[in-house]
């Protein structure tokens, strides 16, 4: 554990020297009038802690100002050192181990000390509710069963600040999966839906072929249709010719037998043309034809029992990712019940639990809806539960709304938990109190 042994504070702001020693844990208050220095020591902490830079920092009439804190680690000391100049600049910052050595890195180091979700109780009550759900889920620890993980989630188990990133991604995909299977649901039904509507608009004939059918015999009817036209134009050709060789007879009797020769042979033709013509039936095509186009139709119909199969594994599709969005949905709610959280037993017997919508909720109650001092508790807590080296708290305006019976189970809590509250009062009435006394200037 990392302590807070003392802060000293120089030339800075209105202060022109500033040394505290904070004797045990609990809460020390600082009082005094507004413009007094009270937040110049708190802010000067914090600065030294954080490296930021700071304008219109240093003390009129001074080069710099030097905020100086002194850490303990189990036995070891360290001093952290921050020098501030006029021009606002960032601080350099300096770590130096019990023996007076410079520690290399000295402002990572130092961020390693602090809580990931800061040390300002009323910095995180002033964040927006997914703020502080994403700082609350930095000290929750998920307890992950690798097989039921990779059931539900598909995918490897991810470190521990992704969890619930990783379970929102999944259920997020599952989500959009879904509304596209219920849209090609919408869609099939709609056009199973049009084609019987239209095949109930078609009268067509209980005992028509198929389409297969009826072509074949059309392609016959087609062809006997052109033999029959081919013999009747023949016909036709030889009566003109004759038409033309009696008028010749009359004109050429000289050449009466051997036209009448020619006569005889293309009247047998045309009797045998004529025996031919008898055999052969001539087709109205029209009926054919208008067989073949209702045959079609009911072609078009016939894919509608596959679509309506279609649909129904498109329905089972949905089903089995409804259940897996579900799946989700609830492991995500198992997740977060049976995660180690933030032991809130020292102010109340609830926990803290995450809403869908996104809110921190105590006992069904939204935390933003609890009183200033039931937050302030628990967000003191979640700042102990993220696993600070530093234990350390700042607490600013809040202080002076918190009565004295709240005070005091902070305080105890404070002291059970190793923690040093700085508490910044105007109120004269506080717990550990010691006053802050500021010169002339």
């Amino acid at each position: 554990m990392l302590s807070l042994i003392s802060f000293e504070i120089t030339d800075a702001k209105t202060i022109r020297f500033f040394r505290y020693t904070p004797e045990g844990n609990g809460i020390h208050s600082i009082i005094g009038d507004n413009n007094q220095g009270k937040s110049s020591i708190i802010d000067s902490i914090l600065y030294a802690l954080s490296g930021k830079p700071l304008k219109n920092w240093v003390r009129k009439g001074s080069k710099t100002a030097k905020v100086k804190l002194e850490l303990g680690v189990d036995k070891l000391e360290y001093t952290i050192e921050a020098r501030i100049k006029p021009d606002g600049t960032a601080p350099k910052l300096t770590l130096k181990n019990a023996n007076g050595a410079a520690m290399p890195k000295a402002a990572t180091t130092i961020k390693s000390l602090l809580s990931s979700i800061g040390i300002e109780p009323d910095a995180i009550d002033r964040l927006s509710d997914k703020e502080q759900c994403d700082l609350f889920l930095k000290t929750v620890k998920f307890n992950i069963n690798e097989k039921k993980w990779l059931e539900i989630i598909q995918k490897p188990i991810p470190e521990q600040q992704h969890i619930l990133t990783s379970v929102d991604l999944k259920q997020s995909a599952l989500y959009h999966e879904r509304t596209d299977l219920n849209r090609e649901i919408k869609n099939q039904k709609a056009s199973i839906d049009r084609l019987e509507q239209r095949k109930a608009n078609i009268d067509i004939p209980a005992d028509l072929p198929d389409a297969k059918t009826l072509m074949a015999e059309q392609r016959k009817q087609i062809e006997e249709n052109r033999q029959y036209q081919v013999l009747n134009q023949t016909c036709n050709n030889s009566i003109e010719k004759i038409k033309v060789l009696n008028d010749e007879i009359t004109a050429l009797e000289k050449q009466i037998e051997q036209k009448k020769a020619v006569k005889v042979g293309l009247e047998a033709g045309i009797k045998k043309s004529l025996t031919e013509l008898a055999e052969i039936k001539q087709h109205d095509l029209s009926i054919i034809n208008s067989k073949i186009h209702a045959a079609n139709k009911l072609a078009e119909f016939a894919i509608i029992p596959e679509m309506k199969e279609d649909l129904e594994r498109i329905k089972l599709n949905r089903l089995a990712v409804e259940q897996h969005y579900n799946d989700v949905k609830q492991y995500k709610l198992d997740l977060l019940r049976d995660a180690d959280k933030p032991d809130l037993s020292s102010f109340t017997n609830g926990e803290l639990s995450l809403s869908d919508d996104g809110r921190l909720f105590i006992n069904d109650i939204p935390l933003r809806n609890e009183g200033t001092a039931m937050r302030i508790k628990v967000l003191c807590e979640l700042i102990a539960a993220s696993n600070p080296k530093l234990k350390l708290i700042i607490l600013r305006h809040s202080a002076d709304l918190l009565d004295e019976n709240s005070l005091t189970d902070l305080h105890i809590w404070a002291q059970k938990r190793g923690f040093v509250i700085l508490a910044e009062k105007v109120h004269k009435t506080a717990i550990g109190q010691f006053t802050l006394l500021v010169d002339e200037n």
